[in-house]
């Protein structure tokens, strides 16, 4: 019971931190970011949004029915790792730039990867 009571207030809690610290809003999703420095975040997750919108709208559709959200914060396995966190119905992605990974493109390439491949959790 306590348990439960726990995780009801860390998810409210959560919640408010996403909801404070989005940076844009891209196709009705809010996109937040934990992070001080999100100017590479949001040119790439726009970039992917982008390419999926054109290449793969079936497939944005879907993400945009299942998530309510998109947040680039630090998780547990690293940078450019992703997760679906159900309780918020939120793509968790620990957005990573990389000169080495290659360009814009390429990292947006990766990412439209992740959100499809993270949508389906949903």
């Amino acid at each position: 019971m306590l348990h439960k009571l726990r995780r009801k207030i860390a998810n409210r809690v959560l919640k408010r931190l996403f909801a404070s610290s989005v940076i844009t809003v891209i196709d009705g999703l809010p996109v937040a970011s934990l992070r001080d420095d999100h100017a590479d975040f949001l040119r790439v997750i726009s970039l992917s949004f982008d390419l999926l919108r054109e290449h793969d709208p079936r497939r944005l559709e879907r993400i945009v029915s299942v998530a309510e959200r998109v947040v680039d914060g630090a998780l547990a396995l690293g940078g450019r790792s992703a997760e679906f966190y159900t309780p918020l119905s939120a793509i968790q992605i620990d957005f990573e730039w990389s000169d080495d990974f290659g360009d814009d493109l390429q990292h947006a390439a990766y990412f439209a990867g992740v959100l499809v491949h993270e949508g389906t959790h949903g």
